[in-house]
């Protein structure tokens, strides 16, 4: 968060930027909390929708300027309701809306009227994402493609005359992962066999945000109503949504295990060309390996020994990104209390997923204190190859015995705050891939281990 005397500058997440696009399209309901559960009653009654003229101004002309709420802390809502101007900015921390006449709707949450600042640049789908100009004529179709196509989806040919929206969710996180640009040239694909007829067919990147239940099918019904559709189709791995989504479901596991370039079951072969490019085999996958633990633990020294390992009995390329190195190089500048710890776990990730988009091999060894976090690195490097967390469960005993640094030693004295284990917590990770107590097997057996289970998945090939 950052202020200048006549605004508070608020930074906010993927979920929010999403329904701020979506607030100011029309889709959502005038008075919505950014980021939060998406209210089923707003909408006129569909027979209304249904009756208006094609040539009507789009509900985003006719709910301006929208009111938006928001949810903030204590000390920020007291700066904002001081300057009355909330500005809103996204990851590149680029201003993209703001909320004006700021008023308290209630305890930790304010409303305004919202406004664009910008056009959002940050994201996907650039000059192809669906604007208020695309509103100003009803669409007759809509399908909301949040999922590759699996065999078994059939499209009838859209009438001729009629206007088709292809709909793809601008968000990695509501897309099962999939690039979005990739979905939108799956989508592609559909259009041109929906167009056959002379139909006119759109595709168009939306800022659809899934959030569960029933916001979801909400959020559908609204954007329907929004491009006045009168068919709808959700293609979703979700079954709430998609009644097809086991099958791509199964598709995704199958491709997500494949050593080779066998067909996947479920999908046509032009579909699993194009996913290939994204999903490679896993002897050609990016990968990114994380070892957390307590300080002391024995990461480093593991995640050494397994890079050495790797270069010597594989072809793989491998990158390591070992905590302290990372902290002079990296991150440096970043102090040690939680919001730079995290900020320096992110920056790890960022790293480890951009090696791993390119098919490299990386090794990361830092705390990684918070299960939080190490979500949103998982989150980062599965969207373009594989994570593996490795859990280095060497116990807080052992390790302050070790006390290789003297870290602990200062940390009961007083003289390190917030060290974790002493007076931070350290979240037991639930999802480790592995774990290893480097006090109760060698560094040599921890390697076999990693890199065993490296075979076994088929990430690496063993020489010998």
């Amino acid at each position: 968060m950052a202020t200048v005397a006549d605004t508070l500058v608020v930074s906010v997440d993927d979920l929010a930027i999403g329904d701020i696009e979506l607030l100011l399209l029309g889709v959502l309901p005038s008075g919505h909390t950014l980021g939060g559960q998406i209210a089923t009653e707003h909408a006129p009654p569909a027979a209304a929708a249904e009756q208006s003229p094609a040539t009507e101004q789009s509900p985003a002309a006719e709910q301006s300027p929208a009111r938006a709420r928001l949810a903030l802390s204590a000390d920020e809502v007291a700066q904002a309701l001081a300057r009355g101007r909330i500005t809103l900015v996204d990851e590149e921390l680029t201003p993209v809306a703001s909320l004006t006449g700021v008023t308290l709707a209630e305890d930790g949450v304010v409303v305004g009227d919202l406004l664009r600042e910008r056009v959002r640049e940050s994201g996907a789908g650039g000059a192809s994402r669906l604007v208020e100009g695309d509103l100003t004529t009803a669409y007759d179709v809509l399908v909301v493609v949040s999922r590759p196509p699996t065999a078994d989806v059939r499209l009838e040919p859209a009438p001729a005359g009629s206007r088709v929206l292809l709909a793809v969710p601008d968000s990695a996180a509501s897309t099962d992962h999939v690039p979005p640009a990739l979905l939108a040239r799956l989508a592609a694909g559909m259009a041109a066999h929906l167009a056959v007829d002379g139909a006119a067919v759109e595709v168009r990147f939306v800022p659809v945000r899934w959030r569960g239940a029933s916001s979801d099918r909400a959020l559908v019904d609204a954007l329907a109503r929004c491009v006045r559709a009168s068919s709808v189709r959700v293609l979703a791995a979700d079954p709430a949504l998609d009644a097809g989504a086991a099958a791509w479901v199964r598709a995704r596991a199958a491709l997500d295990v494949a050593t080779d370039d066998s067909p996947v079951p479920g999908l046509d072969a032009e579909v699993t060309a194009q996913l290939r490019g994204w999903r490679r085999p896993r002897p050609q996958r990016g990968v990114a390996m994380m070892f957390t633990g307590f300080s002391g633990s024995g990461k480093s020294t593991l995640a050494r020994a397994v890079r050495d390992r790797l270069e010597r009995d594989t072809t793989r390329t491998v990158s390591i990104l070992d905590g302290d190195v990372v902290r002079r190089l990296l991150s440096s500048g970043l102090g040690f209390d939680r919001q730079s710890r995290i900020l320096n776990v992110r920056r790890i990730g960022y790293v480890a997923a951009e090696v791993a988009r390119h098919g490299g091999l990386a090794i990361c060894a830092p705390i990684a204190p918070y299960a939080s976090t190490r979500a949103d690195v998982r989150g980062m490097v599965e969207a373009v190859g594989d994570f593996i967390l490795i859990h280095v469960s060497t116990s807080l005993e052992e390790c302050e015995r070790r006390d290789l640094k003297g870290l602990y030693a200062a940390a009961r004295a007083g003289r390190i705050p917030e060290f974790t284990g002493i007076s931070d917590p350290y979240d037991v990770p639930t999802d480790a891939d592995l774990s290893i107590d480097t006090a109760a097997v060698t560094v040599a057996e921890g390697v076999e281990q990693v890199m065993r289970y490296l075979a076994d998945g088929g990430w690496v090939t063993l020489s010998g």
